[in-house]
């Protein structure tokens, strides 16, 4: 006869959900990275995926009861194991994120610290996890999940409170700095990005350091909104012109990491009608307002932000290979699935 009460029925169906989403997504987003080339989207297919995993333990806990009526044994601390170890993992995928994107100089440094205390915490957990973690259920096996916090104190807390505080300022705030100074599709991708990170550091805190009850539920359920978030920060964008072109819809890759697939030979003279008309910038997708660049041989139009860039980079028209600067070398852009970062200037006022 099973025991499980309506909340642990509730709790255990959304855990697997999340579980199972969270796989997906990741296999999904890992293979998009393949498809694309896009180094980013295979890391954040990782984490995604990772992520999900801290569910497994409270997964095989519910289906342990279903099938025998009893908890899954966790004397030896096996359910805290499944739940726990993947933590520095997530953290340092994560890190790698947000290094990767904001401040890629020491990106080398930062992740040899982060994977350093990584180790120490898998250390800590492996050899004796009941120091550091705590499992609580119901008196009556069977009738509640397990749930397993950190214990306060502990030197497991401090480096959790250290990977949390690090995050933060690394890659949720240098997320959403980055966001504000860029423009068009790439601030929405970046502030996105930001949010999904935020939201899913809150819900896992209430989670690893408190006992919610009923609440659990929501805040399970709720990593849903993560996941959902993520997705719109990475999909491809579809921009609907004011008025019908003569040939087609322009579609406009507005994923972050998927920007430089509009590259010199890809875009239509349709395309590039619409953006001039439009005074969308050709390279971020964002208004055109001010000082801007046409194109002398084929009318493309760029922000002046976006110009000054490619002038330094490439010295290229994206559309026929043209010169920004014919007193200077051009290297026109031949290879595919290469990232361009495009930096505001300081000289330049908005």
């Amino acid at each position: 006869m099973l025991l499980l009460s309506t909340e642990g029925w509730f709790e255990g169906i959304f855990t697997v959900g999340i579980l199972i989403v969270g796989l997906f997504s990741g296999l999904f987003f890992i293979y998009k990275s393949r498809k694309t080339k896009a180094k980013l989207l295979l890391f954040m297919g990782f984490l995604i995926f990772t992520a999900s995993l801290t569910y497994l333990g409270v997964s095989l806990d519910f289906f342990t009861i279903l099938l025998t009526g009893k908890n899954i044994d966790n004397t030896n601390g096996f359910q805290a194991l499944l739940t726990y170890m993947w933590t520095p993992p997530i953290v340092i995928l994560a890190i790698y994120i947000g290094t990767e994107m904001i401040i890629k100089k020491k990106k080398l440094f930062i992740l040899s610290i982060f994977c350093i205390l990584g180790l120490i915490y898998e250390i800590i957990i492996f050899l004796n996890p009941f120091s550091s973690l705590i499992s609580i259920t119901d008196a009556v096996s069977g009738e509640a999940l397990i749930h397993t916090n950190i214990i306060f104190g502990t030197p497991l807390f401090f480096i959790v409170g250290f990977f949390m505080i690090s995050i933060i300022i690394i890659v949720d705030l240098g997320l959403f700095l980055r966001g504000i100074k860029s423009e068009g599709i790439i601030r929405k991708k970046y502030l996105m990005l930001s949010l999904g990170f935020f939201t899913y550091q809150i819900i896992t805190s209430f989670d690893a350091f408190s006992y919610p009850g009923v609440f659990l539920i929501i805040i399970r359920g709720s990593i849903f909104v993560c996941f959902l978030i993520w997705y719109l920060a990475l999909k491809e964008e579809l921009i609907i012109p004011k008025k019908k072109l003569p040939k087609k819809e322009v579609k406009v890759e507005g994923s972050l990491f998927l920007l430089s697939e509009i590259k010199p030979g890809e875009i239509t003279e349709d395309e590039v009608t619409f953006f001039r008309e439009q005074k969308i910038c050709l390279v971020c997708k964002g208004e055109v307002k001010g000082f801007n660049y046409i194109c002398s041989k084929c009318d493309a139009l760029y922000c002046e932000n976006c110009a000054r860039t490619l002038t330094n980079i490439e010295n290229a028209c994206w559309v026929c290979n043209t010169p920004f600067d014919k007193t200077k070398p051009s290297k026109p852009f031949t290879k595919n699935g290469e990232d361009i970062e495009i930096k505001k200037p300081n000289n330049i006022k908005k």
